[in-house]
């Protein structure tokens, strides 16, 4: 498995979803478990840096960062990617996140790849798990607003 995705439709608007996924993603990502922090290292913030080239980082509660990677693609508000490194892998993976309106709100398909050439296809199972128990955290925050 090379590819993961997840789809989820949000009662929103897409600039909407862009808006709260991009500007506010330290409000709804859960760092307790979706953490990069090390190991005895209380996980702090983490953000996007909303430009193309920009970083997607975390802040740990001791004020060290680690990059997790950057926006490759920012096309607000139908589609924006961002590369995915975790410290055993090869070289990154790429996150492509489509959000298309339809009726009632917006469509997000979000889609994980590159898993073989990052050097982890064994992650890519636990990332199918994990990225729909995320978007359903986010789409709570885009709704509630």
């Amino acid at each position: 498995m090379d590819r993961v995705s997840a789809h989820i439709q949000i009662q929103a608007s897409p600039a909407k979803v862009f808006d709260v996924f991009v500007h506010r993603v330290n409000e709804w990502w859960p760092l307790q478990g979706y953490s990069f922090a090390p190991e005895h290292t209380a996980p702090g913030q983490i953000h996007f840096v909303p430009e193309l080239g920009g970083r997607f980082y975390e802040t740990f509660a001791n004020g060290e960062e680690f990059q997790i990677g950057s926006l490759t693609v920012l096309q607000p508000p139908a589609r924006f990617s961002f590369t995915w490194k975790g410290e055993a892998y090869k070289a990154a993976t790429e996150v492509d996140v489509i959000l298309i309106e339809v009726a009632g709100g917006t469509l997000l398909t979000l889609t994980h790849s590159g898993w073989a050439a990052a050097g982890v296809p064994e992650f890519a199972p636990s990332y199918a798990a994990g990225w729909p128990k995320l978007l359903a955290l986010f789409a709570a925050l885009a709704e509630r607003e």
